[in-house]
């Protein structure tokens, strides 16, 4: 009678689910999801979208507020803005990872977003269309080279590029 909290329930009911079909959106997450509703095709040959939007989110959070996510279809993703990864204690991380200049962002004289605020101003879901709109009001500015400000990391350009055995050529 009682639960196994290690694996779980042996066996799951089989369950369909109409929501995973649909587009949507959650404020709280800066996140729309859109997913085409065309007649007689299957889920996976329906094309879905992805835009964020919201706070900053601190030290941690992205700089770009107002970016496309990911474009799939036939369960593959068109657009994925992070194919590749380096860790936060590494320059890159604020240099590429964060930074809307690699992204699919508007950029403006090789310069990004600042770290602002953005908000969802339209969502429709209809027969002939799902659509978004996303707005904010950001200054450009230019991105983090070398990540953290030294004001923040004191080690100097050249011994952040020494201890990640990277440089970069100006």
């Amino acid at each position: 009678e009682g639960r196994d909290l290690l694996y779980g329930v042996p066996e799951l009911p089989e369950a369909i689910s109409e929501k995973t079909s649909e587009s949507a959106f959650a404020d709280n997450m800066g996140i729309v999801q859109l997913r085409s509703q065309t007649e007689g095709r299957e889920q996976s040959e329906q094309i879905q979208a992805v835009l964020h939007y919201g706070t900053h989110g601190g030290g941690h959070g992205h700089y770009d507020r107002t970016q496309l996510i990911s474009m799939i279809r036939y369960g593959r993703s068109f657009y994925n803005p992070e194919m590749y990864w380096y860790g936060y204690s590494s320059y890159w991380y604020k240099m590429l990872v964060q930074a809307s200049v690699n992204k699919n962002m508007v950029v403006v004289d090789q310069k990004m977003q600042e770290p602002a605020e953005s908000f969802r101003t339209l969502y429709h879901t209809g027969e002939l269309m799902q659509a978004t709109a996303v707005e904010s009001h950001a200054r450009w500015m230019h991105p983090p080279y070398f990540g953290m400000s030294l004001v923040d990391n004191p080690d100097p350009v050249a011994d952040r590029a020494w201890k990640e055995a990277r440089s970069i050529y100006i």
